[in-house]
């Protein structure tokens, strides 16, 4: 309940006030005087001693995959106050999990202390676990390989050296649910055009950002949504060869009046500074250069100004990453709604629209999945945005640690960690 206070104003307080009965209604009167009335109509009851109650406002397929987030976490009273300070404090935090908070050195270390009064801590193998806050990628992987750390901890490798360790025994590698992609802003001329967009996208060489350009073991792709969700048939078809596209790229910017690209108006790359997406951009720059003959200028911005001047709708072309947060289409197939928050490209289809919004609705799995596969090839063929590769993580971990599980979420349970030989940490 903690995500309805407006103090909070957590991002998916929606996840909420769109789902569960009276979730709106509670956050609207949370510091008025009728508060206690209408949280009597909140639709969360505790039923049991270990049995809790929601009431959805209307079916929704997929929301016990949406319960695993943290977002729906049981939070202790005594920190439920956003003006609270006791979950900086190892001495006040208060969990239900497999270990306690016994240190955190704020940029140096946690420690983890293995919890005595966690349900099932008798099958809890490691008394202590050290995390170290290590954001320089050289310090990781000197301590690393001078035995001070067990697990580099996912992507704080340098991803040029990922060619040179797989193969390793103790290297490790999953694609997640996360996409890489560009948007585009269809109030801003030529990109209110399908076609314009499509053509663009079609030029893309995924293949040599991803191996010759990034080399970071990321998967290249056209789609949006990842390929890792169990079951889930795409609709959109296999890429033809460049040469292919291109001709079909021309095709589609002479129908929209481009035959004669000297007349393509200026457009901008936007992305926040990073090396990475530097890269990235300056490919794309190049083929559509290469291929179109179209000029393209770039422009970085630190993170802040970025996602400020995206939320505003000021770029042509943008940089956007998602990562999903549950393993059904509809947590990226959501984000291009008319109606979502998170959609920055002005893009609006009633059908889709509809189509999203019904498969929500759909129990049945396979039923939902075949409405969300055509809502996807109608994100195919418009092109609001398009994917340029779905993220991977990679890591490099001792062999005598077991317990490690690879997960598209990339949520690890500590729970089930050992160390062979050293049982004490």
């Amino acid at each position: 309940m903690r995500a309805l206070s407006p103090e909070v104003a957590s991002q998916y307080m929606y996840w909420y006030t769109d789902y569960i009965v009276g979730a709106k209604e509670l956050n609207e009167a949370w510091n008025k005087p009728n508060r206690k009335e209408v949280e009597a109509k909140y639709g969360v009851r505790i039923t049991g001693p270990k049995t809790v109650e929601i009431e959805l406002i209307k079916p929704v397929g997929y929301f016990k995959y949406m319960l695993s987030q943290p977002t729906f976490a049981i939070v202790h009273p005594s920190m439920f106050d956003p003006s609270s300070k006791a979950w900086t404090d190892p001495s006040k935090y208060i969990v239900n999990s497999a270990y306690n908070i016994t240190e955190w050195s704020v940029n140096q270390r946690i420690t983890l202390q293995k919890n005595p009064q966690f349900y099932d801590a008798a099958n809890v193998k490691l008394n202590k676990i050290f995390i170290y806050p290590i954001r320089d990628e050289s310090t990781v992987m000197n301590m690393y390989t001078t035995g001070k750390l067990d697990w580099t901890g996912d992507n704080h490798i340098a991803s040029h050296m990922v060619p040179s360790l797989r193969g390793r025994d103790d290297f490790h590698q999953m694609p997640i649910l996360g996409t890489y992609m560009y948007e585009f802003n269809l109030k801003r001329k030529p990109l209110d055009d399908s076609r314009v967009r499509r053509a663009l996208s079609l030029v893309v060489d995924r293949e040599h950002i991803v191996e010759k350009v990034l080399r970071g073991g990321q998967v290249s792709t056209d789609r949006i949504v990842p390929p890792v969700i169990p079951d889930f048939q795409s609709l959109i078809p296999a890429p033809a060869s460049m040469d292919d596209r291109v001709v079909e790229a021309k095709k589609l910017l002479a129908e929209a009046g481009y035959s004669d690209v000297s007349k393509f108006p200026s457009i901008t790359i936007r992305y926040n500074t990073n090396e990475g997406h530097n890269k990235v951009a300056q490919s794309i720059q190049q083929m559509w250069k290469t291929k179109l003959g179209i000029d393209v200028k770039l422009e970085n911005m630190e993170w802040k100004v970025f996602l400020k001047e995206q939320q505003a709708g000021n770029f042509d072309v943008s940089r956007k990453g998602w990562i999903g947060d549950y393993p059904d289409p509809a947590t990226f197939l959501e984000i291009f709604q008319s109606t979502s928050e998170n959609n920055d490209s002005n893009w609006k289809n009633v059908e889709y629209d509809q189509l999203v919004a019904e498969a929500a609705g759909i129990q049945d799995e396979a039923k939902r999945f075949a409405k969300e596969a055509k809502a996807e090839k109608i994100l195919y063929d418009e092109t609001p945005a398009f994917g340029i590769y779905h993220y991977s993580y990679y890591s490099l971990m001792k062999p005598n640690v077991k317990g490690y599980i690879p997960n598209v979420h990339g949520h690890y349970l500590y729970r089930y960690f050992s160390k062979e030989g050293d049982q004490k940490s």
